[in-house]
């Protein structure tokens, strides 16, 4: 209805927020295929630039930085196994928990509902910090498993509470009451665990036996700080939240993804049924899967 009054592009404030609105595939598709650059930046909203200082990879302005640091996190990532079949050990790991998991819990519970989402989110955490802090976490570590309860409440304050107000207002960040005041508590917490083990990896660090991201980070400083580089964008602060950034987007994104697939699994048999077939009858037997399995 706004586009038959004010055409197929227009703007509008919410708050102190200016957002310009495209209506209809033609204007999309123009805008994304002949502009790209105008178009590939984050939108700036205030309370992810609060949180995130508008650095990391996921919510950084669009520009050199960005690309240095893209490129730099994509290329070390897949040296680590990104998207490769030696992933598959790690991978596997996870699920032989899962499984095991599963199991108690129907044994315990015998055959109720139970909720998956710190199994799934344990599983896919640990696969992450795998490749960019080098090591895992027993899925019943108290600390690890707060961790992820906080990333999960942290995520939700941030899209369902009042909080969301922030966007609108941004000083509502800084009341010292209800979720607003829970929010600043969560991000304390998570900065104090990834910025501790940022530091073991400082303390810790071999250059001729890197480890993870996080090594291979520490390394490449170095490097910039030998060919003089005194103004690079590698530093410790912008480690920490490219480790924020892979490790709380890279995880609730990959849950959510597993979780709903679950449960149109669960709501569709046939479905299930179909893909136990295509993956050769394996799934419900004792055999584990293989990513190599066509």
């Amino acid at each position: 209805s706004q586009a038959n009054v004010y055409g197929n592009i227009y703007s509008l404030f919410v708050g102190s927020q200016l957002l310009v609105v495209l209506n209809g595939y033609e204007v999309v598709k123009d805008a994304l295929s002949n502009h790209p650059e105008v178009f590939s930046d984050r939108p700036d909203v205030p309370a992810i630039s609060i949180l995130t200082k508008r650095k990391g990879i996921v919510f950084a302005p669009y520009g050199q930085v960005w690309r240095k640091q893209r490129k730099f996190c994509h290329t070390t990532l897949r040296n680590f196994g990104l998207g490769k079949l030696s992933l598959e050990p790690c991978i596997q790991r996870g699920l032989v928990t899962i499984k095991a998991e599963l199991l108690r819990l129907n044994k315990e519970h015998g055959g109720a509902g139970v909720n998956l989402h710190p199994l799934i989110s344990n599983a896919v955490s640990n696969v992450i910090c795998s490749m960019i802090l080098g090591q895992r976490f027993h899925h019943e570590d108290p600390e690890f498993r707060a961790i992820l309860g906080l990333m999960s409440r942290g995520l939700e304050i941030c899209i369902n509470s009042p909080a969301v107000l922030i966007n609108a207002f941004s000083l509502l960040y800084y009341l010292p009451f209800g979720v607003f005041k829970e929010l600043r508590q969560v991000e304390r917490d998570i900065t104090v665990f990834l910025k501790r083990i940022i530091t073991d990896h400082r303390k810790t660090l071999d250059p001729e036996k890197p480890r993870d991201l996080a090594d291979m980070y520490f390394i490449e400083m170095l490097a910039q700080h030998a060919a003089g580089e005194e103004n690079s964008s590698f530093n410790e602060d912008y480690l920490f939240y490219i480790i924020g950034d892979l490790f709380i987007a890279g995880t609730d994104t990959t849950t959510n993804s597993v979780l709903w697939t679950l449960l149109y699994l669960a709501l569709y048999p046939d479905v299930q049924g179909k893909s136990n077939s295509s993956s050769g009858g394996l799934v419900l037997t004792h055999i584990n899967m293989t990513l190599g399995i066509g």
